[in-house]
């Protein structure tokens, strides 16, 4: 449990850097290794952040900006 809290961590500070050259350091570093860890739950996350690898890192290059529809924007196109 110990090891999956540490790891779970690691994901979530990947948002919370200084910089997004920082997170974007983070990030490259779980998707290399977080596919190897032998908690099956936390390599199946590493193999899906690796999938999502372009996206994923995009983030940080974009300062935070995604094509995904926010909140505010759903209940404005659905009134």
């Amino acid at each position: 449990p110990l090891e999956v809290r540490r790891r779970v961590q690691q994901v979530r500070d990947v948002f919370h850097q200084a910089t997004p050259a920082h997170g974007r350091r983070l990030a490259t570093y779980l998707i290399k290794r977080l596919p190897t860890c032998p908690i099956s739950e936390i390599a199946r996350l590493g193999r899906i952040l690796r999938k999502w690898k372009d996206a994923h890192l995009a983030y940080f290059e974009t300062a935070g900006a995604s094509n995904a529809p926010q909140r505010s924007h759903q209940r404005t196109l659905s009134n």
